[in-house]
């Protein structure tokens, strides 16, 4: 039974809960457009660091929760970076798919041993999803910035002996039950039949 809803009009319902509760009580849905938490230290009230290992099973199972949902044909859109660079001050620093613990660098002017690059996080769910059902779309290449002009969060370069590139961009990857060549209906007379759901951790 689903719980009472957050707000509710005659076009659209919201519930606000933890979407693994709320999924498995949806059935036939259409479009699920999504951007969960991406493990970088973002100021959530839930928090936002995780073991990398622990973070993809939390994910796999809100990825199962949205696939079960869906009726075949549906599309979930999944909106992540491609890579989350590496954060040195991240409780499980030490958890990055690159991290190299034999690593001897200079940070805050100590010498330490340990560091990484990147964490793979678009590629990897990717994956994760093919895994799910193999009828995956293409995955649409959002470039983030205004006026035409892609835009970095920052400008920081790193440094001489480090440099490193601030991606302008974020995926979109696309996963169809069943089968990925029909299209949803975009009709005016049909879209306000359309179930919608985003879905994400409760914050």
């Amino acid at each position: 039974m689903l719980p009472k809803p957050y707000y509710q009009d005659d076009a659209v319902t919201i519930y606000h809960a933890d979407c693994r509760e709320i999924l498995p009580k949806l059935t036939n849905v259409d479009l699920i457009p999504t951007s969960p938490p991406y493990n970088c230290r973002k100021s959530y009230p839930s928090g936002d660091e995780w073991n990398w290992s622990e973070y993809y099973l939390w994910m796999l199972e809100v990825l199962n929760g949205c696939y079960s949902s869906m009726r075949d044909g549906g599309v979930l859109a999944l909106n992540v970076p491609g890579v989350i660079r590496w954060q040195a001050d991240h409780t499980y620093a030490d958890s990055w798919t690159t991290y190299d613990s034999n690593y001897h660098t200079h940070r805050n002017g100590k010498q330490v041993i340990g560091k990484g690059r990147v964490e793979p996080l678009g590629f990897k769910l990717y994956l994760m999803m093919q895994e799910i059902d193999f009828h995956i779309r293409e995955p649409i290449i959002w470039v983030k910035g205004s006026n035409g002009n892609a835009i970095a969060s920052d400008y920081k370069m790193g440094c001489d002996s480090d440099p490193y590139m601030r991606p302008v961009h974020e995926f979109i990857s696309q996963l169809s039950p069943q089968y990925m060549f029909t299209a949803i209906p975009t009709t005016p007379s049909i879209l306000p039949s359309l179930q919608y759901m985003g879905v994400s951790k409760c914050h």
